[in-house]
């Protein structure tokens, strides 16, 4: 008897050779976080490189790497949608152009292409200093009318405002 598990959506459930799986939580609620690809390719590269629990298949649930607590479970064949078209993870990993990379080539290729890049709008910035500004405005002329308010009182009580 083996364990399922779906880190992503946290579906678990239980697998007897011969019988069907029965489910202990159904998950689905959550998804990868970043882009979905991606978080399987993770999940894909610990389970071959040795590092994370063996893949056997897709998550009912989500789609996710469906991992084991086996340790020699096979590696099922996957497909990677990307932006420069469908990468095939099996034995080995092949580029959509029908290049045959490395897991390290994989690696870095995925992770560039799929990791999520931080976009500023040149007009934000023009946005955040007016609020800024309208939010320190009343500090500032607050600290301007006290320090007045404090020489005024200061002048007063040497008897030099009136002469």
């Amino acid at each position: 008897m083996s364990t399922l598990s779906c880190p992503a959506c946290l579906y678990t459930a239980t697998r007897t050779p011969g019988a069907p799986d029965v489910v202990v939580q159904p998950g689905g609620v959550r998804r990868a976080s970043g882009h979905p690809s991606l978080a399987a390719w993770r999940r894909l590269h610990a389970a071959r490189s040795g590092t994370g629990a063996s893949v056997v298949g897709p998550c009912p649930k989500c789609g996710q790497p469906l991992l084991t607590d086996e340790a020699a479970a096979p590696h099922p064949a996957w497909t990677l949608d990307t932006p420069l078209g469908a990468f095939q993870v099996n034995e080995t990993i092949t580029h959509p152009d029908g290049t045959v990379l490395s897991d390290a080539e994989a690696s870095e290729l995925l992770e560039d292409l799929l990791r999520k890049r931080m976009v500023i709008a040149p007009f934000s910035f023009v946005l955040q200093s007016i609020f800024l500004t309208m939010g320190l405005a009343p500090i500032l002329l607050w600290l301007v009318a006290t320090f007045v308010a404090l020489w005024m009182f200061t002048q007063m009580a040497q008897g030099n405002l009136y002469r």
